[in-house]
């Protein structure tokens, strides 16, 4: 099933509407964001960008929301219910529900998707804006609905954030989340109403954040598409969005470079000025992967990726036979690479096996392991992460504790962990096997500063004793993480 976000002022569902798309295989469902009123005696059609609006709002009487208001999230809780009540009613399938919308609908689409990412699959967004909220006559179209942007009034939704917050792409992005959908943003440079100014400054966050994101413009305007370089692109059509779910692992790109010879990164979207770089171009259009092709194990991930070289629409085609592009591990479901561990990667050629690329890889503090400078061609190649096969031993580098001894070590019986926290923290001490595995968790709290001293006795948390072997000693302070090596020799061996 795709959700269709309407633009303000407008619908999906009308005879002969340009932007109205159908199926050929699934459900499309298109809701409203319509907030009648009478104000000055005329009637008014306000709109909330799918989230909600301020709690004064009073649909016969205009005024602006006192300081004291709330955005309540009505719209974006509707939404939600009517998507659990098709769900309950129709048979659809839970995991592949993805949303699509255009201008306004288009910055619903990135909202609903980071807000809910365990509900959608898939975001599709035409000509949004991303960065805080531009409509012309804000002071009778928006101020009503959410008050000023000096007021950014509180929100209800979960932790209050204010709503020129909340609907900034920007923000959200600086807050910590779990993996978005995989998204498909769509801009035009000529585009006077989401304009372009932003979106190449708003693109390299995005790429960036290695979130999942593939990201178009062309010469398009904000609804007038002719001529427009990505009009007809397979990516870009509801059907594409069919092919994801929810509960499926994705290779996420970034830092795509398709001109190893041309220095800086190509293509270039500029500066901001919509004469300045590209008139039209991708980064990460031009690379797919095969969702049936992944293996998402508990020691093993992998899948069949390439860049595009068949399509209805040629423009989805690269000139160019190779791209430069880096590949983090997203929505992993099995496979969950730990901090602090390294792990080992090749890239093969699916014809013939040949190796093409390999190494090995560290996870990161958040826990994403991103494999750097992979060169894809035009036919399909095989990536496949395995391990961990190899253990990094960290400090931590915030000044914030000293795991200052583990003694013995190697023990036979039990070992000491002493460190110092130099300030309140949130701790975490775990043991690792070699694969990877949890062992035992020590500690999960909160705890004050001072000099701690933890004992292992070499027993799981089943209170089973483990094996002799190589194990690994993992604190967690406020989301930075120290690891240590230890070796268990088991009096029985």
């Amino acid at each position: 099933m795709v959700v269709g976000l309407h633009g303000g002022g407008s619908n999906l569902i009308e005879e002969g509407l340009v932007f109205k798309s159908l199926l050929s295989n699934g459900l499309f469902v298109t809701l409203d964001d319509f907030l009648p009123a009478r104000h000055f005696g005329v009637f008014v059609e306000y709109n909330t960008f799918w989230a909600g609006y301020a709690n004064t709002f009073n649909p016969l009487v205009f005024s602006l929301p006192n300081n004291s208001a709330v955005v309540v999230n009505y719209t974006a809780r509707r939404l939600w219910w009517e998507i659990e009540w098709l769900k309950r009613n129709l048979p659809i399938d839970s995991n592949r529900i993805s949303v699509n919308g255009i201008s306004m609908g288009g910055t619903g689409t990135l909202l609903h998707t980071q807000l809910k990412p365990d509900l959608f699959s898939a975001g599709l967004s035409y000509v949004p804006v991303i960065k805080g909220i531009k409509v012309l006559n804000d002071q009778y179209r928006v101020y009503p609905v959410f008050g000023t942007p000096n007021q950014n009034l509180p929100t209800n939704f979960d932790g209050t954030p204010g709503i020129y917050d909340l609907l900034d792409e920007e923000w959200r992005l600086q807050q910590q989340h779990p993996d978005w959908p995989f998204t498909l943003i769509v801009s035009g440079k000529n585009d006077t109403n989401a304009t372009w100014t932003e979106k190449p400054g708003m693109y390299r966050q995005l790429d960036s954040s290695r979130t999942g994101f593939a990201l178009y413009w062309d010469e398009r305007e904000h609804l007038n598409w002719v001529g427009a370089h990505f009009r007809f692109s397979e990516h870009l059509k509801l059907t594409y969005l069919t092919r994801f779910r929810n509960n499926q692992s994705f290779p996420a790109f970034s830092n795509m470079d398709l001109d190893l010879i041309t220095p800086g990164r190509q293509p270039d979207p500029g500066n901001g000025d919509p004469n300045n770089g590209d008139p039209w171009g991708t980064w990460g259009g031009y690379l797919e992967w095969d969702p049936g092709s992944i293996i998402d194990n508990p020691d093993r991930w992998s899948v069949i990726m390439w860049v595009v070289y068949q399509s209805s629409d040629p423009n989805d085609i690269p000139d160019a036979d190779t791209i430069l592009a880096d590949v983090t591990l997203r929505r992993l479901q099995r496979f969950q690479p730990q901090p602090g561990f390294i792990y080992a990667w090749d890239l093969v050629r699916v014809a013939n096996g040949e190796t093409l690329q390999g190494g090995t890889v560290s996870v990161d503090t958040s826990g994403l392991l991103t494999i750097n400078s992979l060169l894809l061609i035009k036919e399909p190649l095989r990536l496949t992460v395995w391990g961990p096969v190899a253990i990094a031993e960290t400090e931590i580098s915030d000044g914030s504790i000293l795991l200052s001894q583990v003694y013995p070590n190697p023990f036979t019986t039990s070992t000491y962990i002493k460190y110092i926290l130099k300030k309140p923290s949130q701790v975490e001490l775990k043991i690792y096997n070699l694969a990877g595995q949890l062992i035992k968790t020590l500690v999960d709290e909160y705890q004050n500063s001072g000099e701690y001293i933890i004992s292992w006795d070499g027993k799981d948390d089943n209170r089973y004793s483990v094996p002799s072997g190589v194990f690994f000693l993992r604190m967690n302070v406020n989301n930075s993480s120290q690891i240590k090596k230890l070796l268990f020799l088991s009096k029985g061996r």
